[in-house]
């Protein structure tokens, strides 16, 4: 009996040495796309910096959309092996959001067609979290633009806003899917914000039309 148990044992350590291995393997590529998300995060986040401020602005959209490019690159090529690439995908969520987010920034600011999730590459899930952050980025312009008394350029990017907002608001899923209605009461507020101060740098003007 102990000797027909032996091939069992020895069947059995190389079985698990074989499973650990592939663990191994899989927590590099975890190590791997942290690193990556990291980096593609800066990316974004440096060009979202620009596009408020409209600097290189052509540049600024080379830079997402390889970026964007890299991301794909990197979990495709991990499809070969079951776990890998939905592994990879999962680590660099956050990061291909924020890239999404910088390109229809960048895209809004330069007054162009914004592209869809299909054109980008990227999932509706990361697609939607990322157009929903775009909302707090066109609040800070527009709080630039009433600094310098460009009450109508605000006035514009609102209704941006609002478009964004009417988008996202209609869609009705669990956040166990994707986390969107923190987004979209945090899109109202930061548009009912926004309108309000208009109307106080108009009714500002107006007291000062007046008062003379």
């Amino acid at each position: 009996m102990l000797c027909r148990m032996l091939p069992i044992k020895m069947m059995l350590r190389e079985q698990l040495r074989l499973a650990i291995r592939e663990m191994e393997e899989l927590n590099e590529v975890r190590e791997e796309a942290i690193r990556n998300s990291r980096r593609w995060i800066s990316i974004a986040r440096n060009s979202i910096l620009e596009s408020r401020e409209f600097r290189n602005l052509r540049n600024v959209e080379k830079t997402l959309l390889e970026s964007l490019r890299d991301v794909r690159e990197f979990i495709g090529e991990l499809k070969s092996k079951p776990g890998f690439s939905e592994l990879a995908a999962s680590v660099v969520q956050d990061a291909v959001q924020e890239l999404v987010e910088g390109i229809v920034l960048c895209k809004i600011v330069m007054g162009e067609e914004v592209p869809n999730h299909i054109e980008l590459g990227v999932g509706a899930r990361e697609y939607l979290l990322g157009v929903s952050d775009v909302v707090g980025e066109l609040r800070r312009i527009a709080l630039h633009y009433l600094k310098e008394g460009n009450v109508r350029g605000a006035e514009e990017l609102v209704e941006i806003m609002e478009e964004i907002y009417e988008g996202i608001n209609s869609a009705v899923f669990p956040d166990s899917l994707i986390p969107l209605r923190r987004k979209v009461d945090e899109a109202r507020i930061m548009i009912e914000k926004t309108i309000s101060e208009i109307i106080f740098v108009k009714s500002s003007r107006r007291d000062g039309i007046d008062g003379r």
